[in-house]
């Protein structure tokens, strides 16, 4: 049994490793020039290590957007959990979910999702995972007000492309969030 635990623990930590390689390497070059051989590099493996885990590039992407949304929906859930107002709590935890990556400097998930997000099967995806999403919450699948706050907080999110926000844009973006979500507040 420790034997499978451990082989188990070594395939997470080596797919970790490669996630965290590819997010890195597209935040710095993009996902077109970004290379499996750059990649097993900065992940500490070779070329055919990283191919015993994934068979080709776009396999890799496909696991690490997927993951990007499961992190985003994990910290959108988190908001929602601790939020005891019913009406517009996706909204508000789609805003600060997003909001929270300009502010905290964890940038590097946010640019492999926006160079992702430049090709239409990764834009498609993203398209099918916030409308699932949504389908949980009627009220603000169709609301004008609710739409624009969550639109608003995705160009606050393209505001901050690649970087960590200085102190004083990081508390005007703070201000703009919380006026956000005052927006999805009931009358």
């Amino acid at each position: 049994m420790t034997s499978i635990n451990s082989k188990r623990r070594a395939a997470d930590e080596a797919k970790t490793a490669l996630f965290q390689a590819t997010v890195e390497g597209a935040s710095r070059c993009g996902l077109a020039d970004l290379s499996m051989q750059e990649i097993a590099t900065m992940a500490g493996f070779t070329k055919g290590g990283l191919y015993h885990h994934y068979s080709s590039k776009e396999e890799l992407i496909d696991a690490v957007f997927d993951k990007c949304l499961a992190d985003f929906g994990e910290a959108i859930d988190a908001y929602i959990k601790d939020d005891p107002e019913i009406h517009g709590r996706f909204s508000r935890a789609y805003i600060r979910a997003a909001v929270d990556t300009c502010i905290s400097g964890n940038t590097a998930p946010s640019l492999f999702t926006f160079s992702a997000l430049a090709d239409k099967k990764y834009a498609f995806k993203w398209d099918a995972w916030v409308s699932a999403k949504l389908g949980e919450y009627p009220d603000e699948q169709h609301s004008p007000v609710m739409r624009i706050a969550r639109t608003a907080a995705d160009g606050l999110w393209l505001q901050c492309y690649g970087m960590r926000l200085p102190e004083e844009k990081r508390a005007v973006t703070a201000d703009i969030c919380a006026r956000l979500v005052a927006l999805t507040l009931p009358d």
